[in-house]
């Protein structure tokens, strides 16, 4: 399970640190650590429930134990899962030291005579270079009018049909990943895209994920403000940098 790769991956690095802040607003969850690293997950803000409480730890997670927190990725809980990743996240901030910074998604390979499949509602992608694919698939668990569009429920039928894939790294969060995956069967080319993308290379590789595309946190005060205001990607700015690995398999 990726959740549990992922875990194992940074138990050393984890070791030794604690929370030193925490947020969980309507877009992201933020996560600074005691040597000031920060790491970034989405927060599934629809799928809370109503009550007012969405966890039961709040107000007793500063200072905790990283090493404790990083287990939360595995919560069936959404917002434990976040700060969980989140967390990871922060953890992997200086995992990696050769990258891009250009626009990942017009470094996919897609040809006239491909079919497209993307996990997640990624606009520039769909309404720009994935225009060149013969077949667009977007899958998405909400409902959608627009052409294209299917059921996340249709993975399993279309996914396997797929040239090149995009997946958003929210899967991770919600545990749909290990199940996705596995339907990438024909796809020559498979990316992790967003900023709740865990830079590890070595975990992603052994699922045949080709390109991983997250972000580096620049500013982490920053970060923290635009997530406690609600803010979300279009907000970061110059506060984090877009970053893209790829050739991992």
């Amino acid at each position: 399970m990726i959740v549990t790769d992922l875990i194992e991956a940074v138990k050393e690095k984890a070791e030794g640190k604690r929370i030193k802040d925490l947020r969980v607003g309507l877009g992201y969850t933020a996560v600074l650590l005691d040597d000031d690293k920060c790491g970034l997950a989405y927060t599934f803000r629809n799928e809370l429930g109503p009550c007012c409480c969405v966890c039961s730890e709040g107000g007793k997670i500063k200072g905790k134990k990283t090493i404790d927190i990083i287990q939360w990725a595995m919560s069936d809980n959404l917002v434990k899962s976040s700060i969980g990743i989140a967390t990871i996240n922060a953890l992997l901030q200086d995992n990696v030291k050769e990258y891009n910074c250009s626009n990942v998604f017009e470094v996919l390979d897609i040809g006239a005579k491909d079919t497209l499949g993307v996990i997640g509602d990624f606009k520039p992608l769909t309404k720009g270079k994935g225009k060149k694919a013969k077949k667009l698939y977007v899958f998405e668990r909400r409902e959608s009018r627009e052409d294209n569009y299917y059921s996340s429920n249709m993975i399993n039928e279309y996914l396997p049909k797929c040239d090149i894939v995009v997946i958003t790294s929210t899967s991770i969060i919600n545990k749909t990943f290990d199940e996705i995956v596995k339907y990438c069967t024909k796809a020559r080319q498979v990316a992790m895209v967003g900023p709740t993308t865990p830079l590890c290379p070595e975990v992603f590789k052994k699922y045949k994920i080709d390109i991983l595309a997250g972000v580096l946190i620049e500013k982490p005060l920053k970060v923290l403000e635009i997530v406690s205001e609600g803010g979300g990607t279009k907000n970061f700015n110059d506060s984090v940098k877009q970053i893209y690995l790829e050739k991992l398999a």
